[in-house]
Formats: C-alpha cells, structure tokens, sequence
C-alpha cells in the first residue's frame, strides 16, 4: 500500500523524489525502449528455436530494464542536482547585483549630500556656486 512521505525522502536507493518522478520515467521508458529494440533487430543465435530465442531475449530484456532503470535514476537525480546548482547561482548572482545596487545608490546618494552642503554653505556666505550637480559633468 502506497503511504504519503515527508517532501525529499525515500523508501530505498530505487524510490524517486516526487519532483522527479515524471522526468525519471520518461527517461526510463526512452532507455528501455531503445534496449529492446536493441534487442529486436540482433536477432536470434543461429541454430536456436523460436522459443529458445524468446526466453534469451526475455533475459536479456531484464537486463536491458535494469540498466534503463539505473542510467534513467542517475540522469534524473544528476539533473535535479544540476537544477539546484543553477538556482544557488541564480541566487548568488542576484544577491551579489542587490549588493552592487544598493551599495551604488549610497554613494550617489552620499555625493548628492556633499555637492548640497557645499551649494548651500556658498549660499549662506554669498558666494557664486557654479559646481555641477553629480553625474552632470
């Protein structure tokens, strides 16, 4: 009977996180699709039965679903893993431009306050004040 579980755990090595479940047996279904056909065009050994052929192809399709179902389980967790990598670094880079933004605005803001205090002491002693306003010249 199937049993809800917490978000990110597992049963065992071969249980798929719910986020990629949908990817994994895709890829599955590609692999084993393309083992068995695989499988189809090699043929029966020369000399063999129709059945004898039909129960080596059996065997050798249980293979063929095991190797899909390991190579479609680490496709499936590399590339969750590889989705995680690129969002932390989506998210360092934007909050390094914050920092960057925020960091710039407090330096304009800082010379807008120095050319203001200078334009207004020259003001309150009369004389002519012909500096340009920051970012204008």
């Amino acid at each position: 009977m199937l049993h809800a579980m917490p978000e990110g755990e597992r049963d065992s090595i071969w249980s798929i996180r719910p986020g990629m479940r949908t990817a994994y047996f895709l890829l599955f279904m590609a692999f084993f699709g393309t083992g068995l056909g695989l499988l189809a065009i090699m043929g029966g050994q020369s000399g063999q039965t129709l059945t004898q052929t039909i129960m080596t192809k059996w065997v050798q399709a249980g293979s063929v679903a095991i190797a899909s179902a390991a190579a479609a389980m680490s496709l499936a967790e590399i590339g969750g893993s590889a989705v995680v990598l690129v969002e932390w670094a989506r998210d360092l880079r934007d909050s390094q431009r914050k920092a960057l933004r925020d960091e710039g605005r407090v330096a304009e803001r800082q010379a807008w306050l120095d050319w203001y205090e200078r334009h207004q002491a020259a003001k309150e002693k009369g004389r002519q004040f012909d500096e340009p306003p920051p970012g204008d010249g």
